[in-house]
């Protein structure tokens, strides 16, 4: 996961208390998230607390899915492996999902403007 040894960034560390995210502030994925953060605001991309938020409460709803998921499952073995194949796989359907979302929003947008 991007963002190696760098510190928590405060927009990281501001995300998190708002949320009330009791997490780690310096795991790999906040690491990650203020890596990707930074990168977004070099290319001039303005993402902020608020956004991030906003963000993070969505993918709530998809964790609430996950967990679902695994509640499901009784072997723990296959509860890991679900866990570590599904978020390498289901990333991508993730990914796609919220692209095809961006497009029937933009289509549904244009009809209403019209």
């Amino acid at each position: 996961m991007p963002g190696g040894d760098a510190p928590a960034t405060p927009e990281v560390l501001d995300l998190l208390e708002e949320l009330g995210w009791e997490v780690d502030p310096d795991c790999p994925p906040a690491r990650a998230l203020g890596a990707a953060w930074d990168a977004a605001r070099r290319a001039g991309i303005d993402v902020d607390t608020a956004r991030a938020a906003a963000y993070a409460r969505a993918m709530q709803g998809v964790v609430r899915i996950d967990l679902d998921v695994l509640d499901e499952l009784r072997d723990p073995v296959e509860a890991l492996r679900t866990v570590v194949l599904g978020n390498v796989l289901v990333d991508p359907i993730l990914i796609a999902l919220r692209r095809l979302a961006q497009e029937a929003a933009s289509a549904e947008r244009e009809r209403r403007d019209s």
